[in-house]
C-alpha cells in the first residue's frame, strides 16, 4: 500500500500517525510530494504487523520521530 503525504512545505511542526489496522504482514510505503522528502529520500517503506508511524514535517519534507510494529497494544 502506498500513501502520498499531504505537502511538508510551510507546515513545520505538522504531524501525521499513520497506522496499519489489519494486523497482516503488508508494508506501508510512503511517498513524499515533488520535490520533498521523507528522511532525505522521495519515499520511506515500513512494514510488519500492526505498524504506525508518526511523522513531523520540518517545512521542507517529513521526519519519522516514531515508529512502532508488533501486536497492538493492550
Amino acid at each position: 500500500m502506498t500513501i502520498t503525504l499531504p505537502s511538508a512545505l510551510g507546515n513545520v511542526g505538522a504531524e501525521i500517525l499513520i497506522k496499519e489496522v489489519v494486523g497482516g504482514s503488508r508494508t506501508l510505503t510512503l511517498a513524499a510530494g515533488t520535490g520533498q522528502t521523507i528522511e532525505g529520500a522521495p519515499t520511506f517503506s515500513h512494514g510488519g504487523p500492526w505498524a504506525c508511524l508518526r511523522l513531523m514535517s520540518d517545512g521542507t519534507g517529513w521526519l519519522v520521530v516514531g515508529s512502532y510494529e508488533g501486536p497492538p497494544p493492550s
